[in-house]
């Protein structure tokens, strides 16, 4: 998918749909009689419009399919770097997923696997394992915002909808501890958002490739001013006798 439907393609498919589409009503209207006598005309004129139209629809989608392919390749890797910043802070609320799990190595993963279960079950959780995880949840969220802020920094996704986000992620930190469904869900928000600037950004950044280069004004042909010889002046009459007469005086 490196080849993409060019603009001037897109132009005229366009053009060749409105003119064609406005021609066959203009015909319907004024001209009758006339298409009634040339249905061959008539079905010519309804298969250039539909050509257009379903052409321009193709390249329109063909492009969207592409942008959004090129958009998520530039994405990936920057994606597991984040994934891989983020994932003590998801371990620590239980949200790590099932690959990510086993990675842990079979002692460590079925002490997760006890402590998620406990998390995200619906019987109340026992008082000394809440107080146990509530310090190394507040301690992994607090660090995931600094990570989060160096990351946002480094790729140029720290605008007012990053803000909000941090703003809002770290209002729930300062709720209550028994809070835990709404800390870990504005947790999986405020990952996911993050995500997903960088996505858009490379989405974006594509799209202004893909627009055509302001026109710049044309150079002169020739030399450049600066380098081109200076002109020697024609000398003058009065001048001519000067030099003359400074000879004869000679």
């Amino acid at each position: 998918m490196e080849q993409k439907a060019p603009p001037a393609l897109l132009r005229v498919l366009f053009a060749t749909a409105v003119l064609s589409f406005a021609l066959s009503m203009y015909l319907e209207q004024r001209q009758l009689d006339w298409l009634q006598r040339h249905p061959i005309s008539v079905d010519l004129l309804s298969s250039v419009v539909g050509f257009a139209t379903g052409g321009l629809v193709v390249a329109v989608v063909f492009n969207w399919i592409r942008e959004r392919h090129h958009a998520r390749l530039m994405h990936e890797p920057v994606a597991q770097e984040w994934s891989s910043a983020i994932r003590s802070a998801r371990q620590a609320f239980g949200l790590l997923d099932s690959h990510e799990a086993h990675a842990l190595g079979k002692p460590e993963f079925e002490a997760y696997d006890r402590f998620a279960a406990a998390l995200w079950s619906d019987d109340p959780i026992d008082p000394a394992v809440w107080d146990e995880h509530v310090a190394d949840m507040r301690s992994e969220s607090a660090a995931l915002l600094d990570v989060a802020d160096e990351f946002a920094e480094k790729y140029e996704i720290d605008g007012p909808k990053y803000r909000t986000a941090r703003a809002k992620f770290e209002r729930t930190l300062a709720a209550e501890p028994e809070s835990f469904d709404a800390i870990a869900t504005e947790l999986y928000a405020f990952t996911d958002t993050v995500d997903r600037l960088h996505y858009n950004l490379m989405r974006e950044r594509l799209r202004r490739q893909a627009e055509p280069p302001a026109a710049t004004p044309a150079r002169r042909r020739g030399v450049a001013p600066a380098l081109r010889r200076p002109r020697r002046r024609r000398p003058t009459h009065r001048t001519a006798g000067h030099q003359s007469g400074s000879l004869r005086g000679e």
